[in-house]
């Protein structure tokens, strides 16, 4: 059961911090680095789900001529949908 609420828990706390985590267009090349390290770890950890999320985002935001950034509607249509 532990385990169970664990990775529950780090779930939730990804898709969080997802928004803060995709890669802008005005982004470095460090920074978007830096960004895929977090990444990659964090979508093991929650069997995918987070690229799911930001996957869902991009294609909503390019459907919808949305941004991808934190303030994008697209994150609530996101959310709501996963949940």
């Amino acid at each position: 059961m532990n385990k169970l609420l664990t990775v529950a828990m780090t779930a939730m706390l990804g898709t969080g911090c997802m928004r803060s985590l995709m890669i802008q267009p005005g982004d470095s090349s460090a920074l978007a680095a830096s960004k895929v390290a977090v990444r990659v770890p964090l979508a093991v950890v929650t069997a995918g789900m987070t690229e799911v999320l930001a996957g869902c985002v991009r294609n909503t935001a390019r459907a919808e001529g949305m941004s991808t950034l934190p303030d994008s509607p697209a994150w609530d249509i996101c959310n709501r949908g996963m949940a």
